[in-house]
Order: structure tokens, then C-alpha cells, then sequence
């Protein structure tokens, strides 16, 4: 039998459980080996749906972003693994609704020291795939360019597209501000 631990103020209340969440957080009771369920009272909260969405992505085979992260070995450490409440200690509420859960390092395991509270734009710069960087973006818009009948001294952004491995139209983008745009990137919880 499952017994929860529901935690109200200071004090522990234990009670039965007739269910099991998708994740459970079994842990077992130090002085009587009881597995116990770890209670918060946080289960409809947006910051326990990223917890548990983090949780699938990295050890639920059947979750469709496995292969992106569980199956490129991305784990969760343990403090956060057993523990929705060390995660939410670590990671405080969510700071705004336009802040999502992101890894610092892409290739790295979802921990405090590597995670943070960011908005989509930074988000969907901070993937494997991206050729661009912001400061790839300041040099584009800092390079010389000739003129647009092609004259004169610089570079051409034909040119500088071949430079960065990236499209002629991505290059115009970055020219006039319309990707990596510097005042729209935000970052929560930095250290």
C-alpha cells in the first residue's frame, strides 16, 4: 500500500492513496521503510505540467520528444528526478507565461546549474541545428558592405551568406533586423 505525505505548514499528515500519478515520486520512510508519495498541493500548477513534461521527455520511451532527449542521453539529476519540490526550490515560479524551461548547455542534463526560466526566443536559439549566434549576427551586421548595385568596397551579402554557411535570405533577415533581433532575447534567473 501507497502512503502519501502531505505536507501542511511545518507538520506531515499521512493518509492512504487509492491512485498512482503518471510520474509517481516514491520515496521510501527513513524510520519505517514505507514508500511514501511526495504531496505539494502544486499538481495544477503550469510549473508541475514542465516538471512532468521534462520528466517524459527524458525517460518515457513512448514520449515523442524521447528521441531528442532521453534518447541522446539528457536525464534529469536526481535531486530533481525524486523530487518535484527540489526543482520548484531550485527553479522558483515560473516568471512570466511567455517563460519556458531551457537547458544553458543543449547537450547537457536538466540541473539547476544548467537550467533556466528563458522566453521562446531565446529558446529556439539555443538548439543544436542553429548555424546563427547573436554575436554571428553582430558581426553580419558589422562586416562592410558594397553598395546595392554591387559597387564599391565590401562584401556582398552573397558573399557574407557563403561566409556563415547560411541563405542569401537569412543574411537580408539579420541585415534588417528582422532575426536575432538584440532587445527581444530574455532571460529570467540568471545567476
Amino acid at each position: 500500500m501507497i502512503y502519501d505525505i502531505v505536507i501542511k505548514g511545518i507538520g506531515y499528515a499521512i493518509r492512504k492513496a487509492g491512485f498512482r500519478p503518471a510520474f509517481p515520486i516514491l520515496k521510501p520512510d527513513i524510520t519505517t521503510g514505507v514508500i511514501m508519495r511526495e504531496q505539494h498541493g502544486m499538481s495544477n500548477t503550469i510549473e508541475y505540467r514542465i516538471y512532468k513534461h521534462m520528466l517524459g521527455r527524458c525517460y518515457t520511451k513512448t514520449d515523442k520528444a524521447y528521441k531528442n532527449y532521453g534518447g541522446r542521453g539528457i536525464s534529469v539529476c536526481k535531486e530533481w528526478k525524486d523530487s518535484f519540490l527540489s526543482f520548484y526550490d531550485d527553479m522558483g515560479k515560473r516568471p512570466s507565461n511567455l517563460a519556458t524551461l531551457d537547458r544553458e548547455n543543449n547537450n547537457g542534463n536538466y540541473e539547476p546549474k544548467n537550467c533556466r526560466w528563458v522566453n521562446d526566443t531565446v529558446q529556439a536559439r539555443n538548439r543544436n541545428f542553429c548555424k546563427l549566434t547573436l554575436e554571428k549576427a553582430r558581426e553580419i551586421r558589422s562586416k562592410k558592405r558594397r553598395g546595392i548595385n554591387g559597387k564599391g568596397e565590401g562584401l556582398t551579402r552573397k558573399e557574407i551568406a557563403l561566409m556563415y554557411n547560411v541563405s542569401l535570405a537569412t543574411i537580408k533577415k539579420v541585415l534588417s533586423n528582422t532575426y536575432w533581433k538584440e532587445t527581444v532575447a530574455k532571460t529570467w534567473n540568471q545567476p
